[in-house]
């Protein structure tokens, strides 16, 4: 898995539950994104974590065509649970 999801899902976690948060569960990747330079394309990222779940809530990094409108349908390329630090 690419440094950066890591870095994106770890980012949340800090956002979600403060700092020390620097723990993933339950990490699935679900396909490769290849990010623009190269053969990839620009890429628009959207990280979503589902508050309303109690406990360790799930993150999901989704992307889609720079140029893509809005509307476009989005790609998972991996979801994660963001557990809080134990003490």
């Amino acid at each position: 898995m690419s440094a950066g999801f890591w870095d994106l899902l770890l980012a949340a976690a800090a956002e979600r539950h403060g700092a020390g948060a620097d723990t993933l569960e339950d990490v699935t990747v679900q396909q490769a994104m290849l990010l623009a330079g190269g053969e990839g394309e620009a890429r628009r990222l959207q990280l979503v974590v589902d508050a309303a779940e109690p406990g360790a809530p799930r993150a999901r990094l989704s992307s889609q065509p720079a140029e893509a409108p809005a509307s476009a349908a989005w790609t998972c390329h991996v979801t994660a649970r963001l557990p809080a630090p134990t003490a």
